[in-house]
């Protein structure tokens, strides 16, 4: 696998799967991931071994190298989904591809600082140096010029308790469970987020 990294992919091994299936499944509109890339090259390998009746050594090598990547991406389906690196909840994206097994609803932030929200199958997850590359991705449903759904009439939003669901420096109103929560807005930054099963943990927030 060195030698072909040298050769094909970068120093530190062949890892251009993923960048080739994310590429792939964005313009077929297919799913695959990147242990299956894996498996269809190591198949691609058996069937020209296959082709001959003496072992074709470099088939059978290329087989055993595609194996070793198949087994390594099918591993990290199961990792945990990466925790929140920001108070805001925003997760600093590591370049290596759509980090999410399943398809989930996330938001996105670009290096340009501009966000959206996606499922995580339908954001281009490829770097390509460009000011609309993913920067940070996060599992919080709210952020500045997004509403959600469930917002109220009145304009509350009830807390789901998962983590901060602005930036920090969006100014919002809360409701706690005593109801004894403040009358004017502050920063978000600037609340306790946290539910810890008291009075005053967060239910409702609206943004100022």
């Amino acid at each position: 696998m060195e030698d072909r990294a040298k050769t094909y992919d970068s120093p530190d091994g062949e890892r251009s799967m993923q960048r080739t299936v994310t590429a792939f499944n964005a313009i077929t509109g297919h799913s695959l991931s990147e242990a299956d890339g894996w498996l269809l090259m190591q198949v691609l390998k058996d069937v020209r071994d296959r082709q001959r009746k003496e072992p074709h050594k470099d088939s059978l090598e290329d087989c055993i190298a595609y194996a070793a990547l198949k087994a390594e991406a099918r591993l990290k389906e199961s990792a945990p989904v990466p925790v929140a690196t920001t108070s805001g909840g925003w997760i600093d994206y590591d370049g290596k591809g759509n980090p999410f097994k399943e398809s989930v609803f996330i938001w996105v932030k670009q290096k340009n600082g501009q966000t959206y929200g996606a499922f995580s199958d339908k954001v281009d997850w490829i770097i390509n140096n460009q000011n609309k590359d993913v920067a940070q991705y996060s599992l919080c449903r709210i952020h500045k010029g997004n509403v959600d759904l469930s917002e109220t009439s009145d304009g509350w939003i009830p807390y789901d308790g998962k983590c901060m669901p602005v930036d920090d420096d969006v100014r919002v109103f809360i409701k706690t469970q005593d109801r004894c929560h403040p009358t004017i807005s502050m920063k978000a930054k600037d609340f306790d987020w946290e539910i810890t099963g008291k009075e005053d943990d967060i239910t409702h927030y609206k943004l100022a």
